[in-house]
């Protein structure tokens, strides 16, 4: 069996309670979150990428996307996260965890992030589940299907990241699709809903489009305007 890398998102939205905090309090606790999760892959998980969620969904404002040997390992840095003083403040709004691999029907084809792609600037991401009847399928079908679906795909510079979920979560896998421009991201989209293979899909939301931002900068814009910009 090919070996697989573990990866996840953490989805994370801001209480209330935050806004409450002094200037100097907010600032303190984002710098912590920041040493957390700076240092990050030197023989253990890494960060991927953190994206700012500000502007694209109401109900989430951070998302970070950790890539570790197993779940242990990921779990440590989150654990820190939640002791900085911003940690009480983030509310998990999703959790999404997988094994990325090979492709089952195309051996050929792996996750970008294993290919040891740069994140792209945008990265759209969901729970994915297909529905009963396309596993009581034959496989020639089903690999026929993909391939149809993957020759849709390559027409747009859009890199599909498929991680396996099966047991772990309430779906069978985790797509984030990474692009460089939202236009071409929904004009793949868009041509990929044509895929006979649409038909066995049962469900595939909700959807969190995230802005990669550095570390830093995907902290700090958690902080109010005025505590960004403003003195003190």
């Amino acid at each position: 069996m090919t070996a697989s890398v573990l990866a996840g998102f953490w989805i994370y939205r801001l209480r209330p309670s935050w806004r409450l905090l002094d200037r100097v309090a907010r600032r303190t606790g984002v710098e912590e979150a920041i040493t957390v999760l700076a240092d990050l892959g030197a023989g253990g998980p890494r960060l991927r990428a953190a994206y700012s969620l500000i502007g694209t969904r109401p109900d989430a404002d951070l998302m970070l996307w950790l890539v570790g040997g197993d779940l242990e390992s990921v779990r440590g840095p989150l654990l820190q996260l939640r002791g900085t003083g911003l940690g009480p403040h983030l509310e998990a709004r999703d959790v999404y965890i997988g094994f990325g691999s090979p492709s089952r029907y195309a051996p050929d084809h792996r996750p970008a992030f294993l290919r040891g792609e740069q994140p792209g600037r945008y990265a759209a991401v969901y729970p994915f589940v297909k529905t009963p009847e396309w596993y009581l399928l034959p496989e020639e079908d089903r690999r026929r299907m993909m391939a149809e679906h993957g020759r849709l795909g390559r027409a747009f510079r859009v890199r599909a990241n498929t991680l396996r979920a099966f047991g772990l979560g309430d779906h069978e896998h985790v797509v984030a699709l990474e692009a460089e421009s939202l236009e071409e991201l929904v004009d793949c989209v868009e041509a990929l809903r044509a895929a006979s293979v649409r038909r066995y899909t049962q469900r595939d939301v909700p959807i969190y489009l995230g802005l990669r931002r550095d570390l830093e900068a995907a902290f700090r814009e958690l902080m109010p305007v005025e505590s960004v910009h403003g003195p003190g």
